[in-house]
C-alpha cells in the first residue's frame, strides 16, 4: 500500500486547537513531538494511505524550523503551515491566503552591502510546491495567495508594513513560514502555507490579532484538512 506523510505545524496554542479537535474526531492518537503536543492519525484508501501528524510547534522561526525538521527526518512528503498572519497588501482581515514565495524580513546584512533578507551563497526567497498551490487554489473560492514574509517579530508598525510591501510586495507577515519553507528547500519536501488574515500589521494590530484569537472559527482550518483527503485522487503527489 502506497503510502503519504504529512505534517501540520501550527504555532500557537489557541489556533492548534481546532487542528487538535479535527484530529481527535478523525480518531487520532496523541503523538507528541519531543515535548510539544501532537497528534497523529490515518486516511484509508482503496490501495493508499496518508498519514497526517499534527503539532503545536510554538511561535517563531526557531521552533517552526526545528519541528519543520523533525518531521522531515522522520519521513514527511509534505509540511503544511497553519495560523493566523498579519496582512499587509490586497488582504484583509478574515481573508484566506495561500503563499507563493517566502522571506526572512528581519534578516540583514545591508551593512555589507547585501539587498534586504539577502543571505550570502544561497537562495534566500523559498517557494511553495506549485502542485500544491495550484490545487488548493482552485478548489476553493475567495482564497487569495502572494508573497509571505516571516521574522521573530510582531509587525505592528505602518512604516515596517510598508517597508515590506515596496520591497517584496508581501501581501502577509507572521512568524514562521519562510522557516519552514528554507527547511523544506534544504531537505526536498513539498511546503504549503495557509492563513487567515488577522490583523492589518499596522497600530491596532495587537488589538485586532487578540480579538481574532477570541473567534471560534474552525473553518478555514478544517476546510485545509478536509482537503487533505482529495490528495487520493491527485495522480501527480503519488508518483
Amino acid at each position: 500500500m502506497k503510502e503519504l506523510k504529512i505534517a501540520i505545524i501550527v504555532a500557537d496554542d489557541v489556533e492548534y486547537i481546532t487542528v487538535e479537535k479535527y484530529a481527535e474526531a478523525a480518531g487520532a492518537e496523541r503523538q507528541d513531538m519531543y515535548a510539544r503536543r501532537g497528534h497523529r492519525y490515518e486516511l484509508l484508501g482503496s490501495d493508499k494511505k496518508i498519514v497526517v501528524n499534527t503539532a503545536l510547534c510554538g511561535i517563531g522561526m526557531v521552533n517552526a524550523a526545528a519541528a519543520t525538521m523533525y518531521y522531515a527526518q522522520h519521513g514527511c512528503d509534505i509540511i503544511i503551515s497553519l495560523g493566523m498572519s498579519g496582512g499587509m497588501t490586497r488582504v484583509h482581515r478574515g481573508d484566506i491566503v495561500v503563499g507563493t514565495k517566502f522571506i526572512e524580513h528581519d534578516f540583514d546584512l545591508t551593512g555589507l552591502g547585501y539587498k534586504p533578507a539577502e543571505k550570502p551563497l544561497q537562495d534566500y526567497i523559498y517557494e511553495c510546491d506549485k502542485l500544491l498551490h495550484d490545487d488548493y487554489i482552485a478548489k476553493h473560492e475567495n482564497v487569495k495567495n502572494g508573497v509571505m514574509v516571516s521574522g521573530d517579530s510582531f509587525v505592528c508598525k505602518p512604516e515596517d508594513r510598508d517597508f515590506m510591501v515596496k520591497t517584496w510586495d508581501s501581501v502577509a507577515c507572521d512568524m514562521e513560514t519562510a522557516a519552514e519553507a528554507y527547511v523544506c528547500s534544504l531537505c526536498g519536501i513539498k511546503f504549503l502555507a495557509v492563513r487567515k488574515i488577522s490583523d492589518g500589521a499596522s497600530d491596532d494590530a495587537i488589538n485586532e490579532y487578540s480579538q481574532m484569537k477570541t473567534e471560534d472559527d474552525n473553518a478555514w482550518s478544517d476546510a485545509v484538512l478536509e482537503w487533505i483527503k482529495t490528495l487520493f485522487e491527485k495522480k501527480e503527489i503519488w508518483n
